[in-house]
């Protein structure tokens, strides 16, 4: 997964594509933004407006969507990384999450680099009362440690990976 994921943003940079950022409707802003400015610790880059002709590019009614752009302003990709959009559509139809083990098909998670902070964010979550009972593996390459994964919940139950810093550290080197 994580040769995946390396390869993935290469085949993006090389194709002169930016990083990729992921869109969230949450049934409930404030929650959401408790979940992942709070509890993951990314900060609120802007609050923005999105207008146009939204029933054309989404099959909305309204013309207007309010939302926030999250990220970690310190993070090593120049500012963007974990970048966000909670985008409030106020005709939204909540649809439950089927949690499941193993994924169901199509999106299953989006993940955030945690550094050294990824059990100080899985404590401050549990105490938010947010983010549900973490899953937490660690692996390597050989005496190498890659890295430590931890999986949670966001409000609507959407899976996030916080990923922790020897894969960080690992970024450019030869992977087996």
């Amino acid at each position: 997964m994580a040769r995946f994921a390396v390869l993935q943003l290469l085949l993006c940079l090389s194709a002169g594509l930016t990083e990729p950022d992921t869109h969230f409707r949450p049934s409930s802003l404030s929650e959401s933004l408790r979940f992942y400015v709070d509890g993951l610790g990314l900060n609120i880059i802007r609050n923005y407006t999105f207008q146009g002709d939204l029933t054309t590019l989404f099959g909305t009614s309204t013309s207007v969507l309010p939302g926030y752009f999250l990220g970690d302003t310190t993070s090593v990709h120049n500012g963007t990384d974990g970048v966000i959009y909670l985008v409030e559509f106020p005709d939204a139809k909540k649809i439950p999450t089927v949690d499941s083990d193993p994924p169901n098909t199509g999106l299953f998670l989006t993940s955030f680099w945690m550094g050294d902070k990824i059990n100080a964010t899985l404590e401050r979550l549990d105490r938010l009362g947010m983010g549900g009972k973490p899953h937490v593996a660690t692996f390597s390459f050989g005496s190498e440690p890659l890295a430590t994964y931890a999986t949670v919940r966001d409000p609507d139950g959407a899976r996030v990976l916080l990923v922790s810093r020897p894969y960080i550290n690992s970024i450019g080197k030869q992977l087996p």
